[in-house]
């Protein structure tokens, strides 16, 4: 629920960015039901092809919507049986069974979050006199990450092999 709300959150304020006159319609949809309509209507294709950020977020966003509505997407361990290796995104929370699959969901997590802070960096920038420190901070996480992401993917892939098999064998 926490990662579909950033994501989506960050999703409003990119359109929002690109078409400033949306928002008045989002700071107004809660009052009135004409207003809601009218948000509801304005607030679509939130994941532009042409934006390379939030089209990486797309995925989450839609595995994260299918995790949470009352479906058997959102059963414990539904996902499990399609993971398969290099596919990291498909792990639900529900589905963590082994420190591959919870390494697998916090390296997904964390790459969400650096990619949410990346087009938030874009659509502030043009507002601060100064943003080099919080570049410069944002940057260095991103290359902390790579590295933990590289370090940790052997052992991931193993795992998430091994979890699989185990769980064809229940």
């Amino acid at each position: 629920f926490h990662i579909r709300k950033a994501i989506e959150f960050c999703a409003f304020a990119a359109k929002m960015a690109r078409h400033p006159e949306l928002s008045r319609i989002w700071m107004a949809a809660a009052s009135s039901d004409d207003s809601w309509e009218t948000f509801r209507k304005n607030f679509v294709k939130l994941y532009p092809q042409d934006d390379r950020e939030l089209t990486q977020l797309y995925e989450p966003h839609d595995r994260a919507s299918e995790a949470m509505h009352s479906s058997p997407k959102a059963v414990a361990h539904y996902l499990l049986g399609t993971i398969k290796e290099g596919e990291t995104y498909r792990v639900n929370p529900f589905d963590i069974r082994s420190d591959a699959v919870f390494m697998a969901y916090f390296i997904m997590t964390a790459d969400c979050h650096l990619t949410i802070l990346a087009v938030f960096k874009r659509i502030l920038k043009p507002y601060l006199v100064n943003m080099t420190a919080w570049e410069n901070a944002l940057q260095e996480t991103k290359v902390v990450f790579t590295a933990k992401h590289a370090q940790w993917m052997p052992l991931v892939q193993a795992g998430m092999k091994t979890t699989n098999e185990a769980s064809n064998d229940e």
